[in-house]
């Protein structure tokens, strides 16, 4: 791959601070102020890259307010954009408690956590003792099994003294991570990492686990996002840009999630940062209501 590639495609899945399975649908939302009110409270957890409290590019797009006014309680994870599973497993195992302190009314959450933050919410789950106060995970275009394309993009880096890796450490510190590591972010994504990471932390007994994702094509509007779409294609499959559609299934698959019955849900896309992709078709909201709606359902 030419290097030119290659920094563009690091650039992307590590410093967006800069910037086949069923089908699961966009379904009408009802106007009912409790369409999302959940026995326990939802908690978002965000992904590489951005914080979720990023006060230039929303990432969670319209879903916070959108859930809220439908009933549901709704917690931010606040974990650092560029750190290790472990390290922000614990920042997330810390939002929740300190939640609990003061809402001591609840005795789990319902986790969605969107690429990285879902394997960082399932290693506090079965790490660090978590598993009675979640109720359910469920997440969006995770790579539970890893990237291909980070396998190549780690190999071209090589270690964290690498210009680039030195580059967004600096600048993620000016957006907020106190002790950014964008080398060990990237590194425990691969492949082989993700492979003894699956092995050593386990699913827990009474913990719902589910996931969705989304997948674009050769005709997505963005030519960025084609570009890594065609790359990762050509090494893991369909895919949603950063991550295929192999690596997203986890629990129960409940589908790839469409938009008008066509594949354009980007990995951006999905939680409605259209800022990244400058495609504004998909709402957001509206997917993420129905999950929530059916955790609802099911008691959770």
């Amino acid at each position: 791959m030419k290097k030119k590639n290659i920094l563009i495609l690091f650039s992307i899945i590590f410093f967006n601070t800069c910037m086949s399975g069923g089908s699961a649908k966009n379904i009408p939302v009802e106007r009912d102020r409790d369409y999302c009110k959940t026995k326990y409270p939802v908690l978002l957890v965000h992904g590489l890259g951005f914080r979720d409290d990023n006060v230039i590019i929303r990432y969670w797009g319209k879903i916070v307010d959108h859930l809220k006014k439908k009933g549901a309680a709704v917690i931010l994870s606040r974990q650092q954009a560029y750190s290790s599973h472990e390290d922000n497993a614990k920042l997330i195992q810390a939002s929740i408690m300190k939640f609990f302190d003061k809402h001591p009314e609840y005795e789990k959450v319902n986790i969605i956590a969107h690429s990285k933050g879902g394997i960082e919410s399932r290693y506090m789950i079965s790490m660090l003792g978590m598993e009675g106060r979640v109720a359910s995970l469920t997440t969006l275009a995770t790579p539970h099994r890893g990237s291909k394309v980070a396998d190549e993009i780690m190999n071209k880096v090589g270690s964290e003294r690498n210009s680039i890796v030195k580059i967004i450490n600096a600048l993620a510190l000016l957006a907020g991570d106190p002790v950014p590591d964008a080398y060990d972010a990237g590194q425990e994504l691969t492949t082989t990492f993700m492979e003894n990471f699956n092995k050593a932390v386990r699913d827990k007994d009474g913990v719902l686990y589910q996931s969705y994702t989304g997948i674009i094509d050769g005709e997505y509007p963005n030519p960025l996002w084609r570009k890594l779409w065609e790359n990762h294609n050509r090494l893991d499959g369909p895919n949603d840009g950063l991550v295929s559609l192999r690596s997203a299934k986890w629990g129960e698959f409940r589908g790839i999630v469409t938009h008008k019955n066509r594949n354009v849900v980007s990995h951006a896309d999905i939680i409605g940062m259209h800022q990244v992709t400058g495609v504004f078709d998909f709402i957001e909201e509206d997917f993420m209501a129905e999950v929530v709606h059916e955790l609802k359902v099911k008691g959770l």
